[in-house]
Order: C-alpha cells, then structure tokens, then sequence
C-alpha cells in the first residue's frame, strides 16, 4: 500500500470515527422527524429518500408542513432555498481548508456533504481537510438520519398509542400527590365511566 492510499484509508477510518456520534445525535432527531413526515402521508421509503437527500432538520420540518399543507413545488422548492442558505456560507468557509490541488468534483462534492456537524469536524480537522474525511463522515450520519425517519415513520402509530397510554398512566400516578380531591374525583368519574361503557 504506496503512502497516498493509506493516508487515505486512515482518513475514511477518522472520518467515521468522528461521524458516529453525530450519526448516533441524527438518528434521535430524524426519528422525531420521521413521525411528522408520517403525519403528512410519507411513507418510508419516501421518507428515508428525502432524509437522505435533505439532511437539515428546520429544511424537512418546512417540506413536511408544506406537504401536509398541499403546498406547490414552488413553495416547498422556495422554503428550502432559503432555509438551507447557511449552507453556502459554511461550503465557502470548508473550501479554505481544502488543498489547493483538489479537483473541482471533490470540492462540489465535499459541499454537498456539508451538515452544520460535519462542517463542524471537517472544519476542525488539522490541517487540509481532505475529501475522504468529509465523505466517511457524512456518509455514516446520511445513513443514519434517513434511516431515523424511516423508523420515525414506520413507528408513528405504535409510538403514538404507547405515548398516548404513558400520558395516561403518568396522570392517573401523579394526580393523587398533587391534588388529593380531584384525584379522587376523577377516579370516581372513570370508575362510573368503565361501569357505564
């Protein structure tokens, strides 16, 4: 292995080394996601492409209300042009710490890559950052946040029903330590309601 294709592969390996806690954060909040995307009608394999491609949680929250909404492609294309332009600043930031032989595919490319967290490590890797960094670490947290909002999507009606009966529950737990006679009422109204029903 000549010293260029092992620089490179301790890259990769770096890359997702600092990758997977940032995959592991995007997994939570795509999931959050991934159930407003159901309440919209994605399904998840809809959901899991446009994670995929989106990678921006304000972008996706936009384009599932606007969804929901019946929105335009124009609309929903116009909300993620101006929700996502910090995006272009940071690429133009990333750009000064990538060497100046590098072609222009992997510049485009490396902007395509760039999510306020991989921005963040790629950013602060020392020295030149080079591509195969930027691409291991957005590749491991790409997969896991499309793959988040595919779960997201695929357990909104369980989750919902769960949270529903949890809600319930911390209710019926907590309501006789914070107001003794309205619990017990209220335990009397289901009571009456159960024999009623």
């Amino acid at each position: 292995m000549d010293f260029q294709t092992e620089m490179q592969h301790k890259d990769i390996i770096q890359g997702f080394r600092d990758g997977t806690p940032i995959a592991m954060g995007y997994f939570a909040v795509a999931f959050s996601l991934g159930i407003i995307a159901k309440q919209a009608g994605l399904t998840a394999a809809i959901g899991f492409v446009s994670s995929f491609f989106t990678r921006a949680s304000a972008g996706e929250y936009g384009v599932y209300t606007l969804v929901a909404a019946q929105a335009t492609y124009v609309e929903i294309v116009a909300m993620c042009l101006v929700v996502n332009l910090r995006y272009m600043l940071m690429s133009a930031a990333l750009s000064q710490k990538i060497a100046p032989g590098t072609s222009w595919m992997h510049r485009v490319l490396m902007a395509c890559c760039v999510t306020d967290e991989v921005f963040g490590i790629s950013i602060a890797h020392k020295g030149y950052c080079p591509p195969a960094y930027t691409y291991s670490a957005a590749w491991v947290s790409t997969m896991m946040w499309a793959s988040g909002c595919a779960a997201g999507i695929l357990a909104e009606c369980c989750l919902l029903r769960s949270l529903l009966r949890l809600a319930w529950r911390s209710t019926v737990c907590f309501l006789p330590l914070s107001c003794p006679l309205l619990a017990t009422t209220v335990m009397y109204a289901m009571l009456l309601l159960r024999v009623l029903c």
